[in-house]
């Protein structure tokens, strides 16, 4: 487990130069097995950005986690939509985290 924390940190670190942002734009929970979170994205157009996205039950505890990677656009701020898997009911979902994994050459 501490070795997972230490990578999560080690890749939440920003890398020099990246600068980034996710604004919420929405959830929805269809039912007790699913959460879809939409988010905005702006990164810089040649980046491609990991984003830990989580749904979380009413006493904050995460019940659906995934990992959605973007890739380069032509545009610097994006539009994404995630559909989380979850193990029960979620109350919320929204983005915990972003990195950078690469940039265009």
């Amino acid at each position: 487990m501490a070795v997972a924390v230490a990578a999560v940190a080690y890749a939440s670190w920003p890398s020099p130069g990246a600068e980034m942002s996710t604004d919420p734009v929405g959830f929805a929970v269809p039912d007790e097995t699913s959460t879809l979170v939409d988010f905005k994205l702006t990164k810089s157009p040649e980046a491609t950005v990991t984003c830990a996205v989580q749904a979380l039950n009413e006493g904050y505890a995460v019940v659906g986690w995934e990992y959605v990677t973007i890739g380069p656009a032509e545009e610097s701020v994006t539009h994404h939509r995630a559909e989380l898997r979850t193990v029960s009911l979620a109350t919320t979902g929204s983005v915990h985290t972003c990195w950078v994994v690469g940039t265009g050459s």
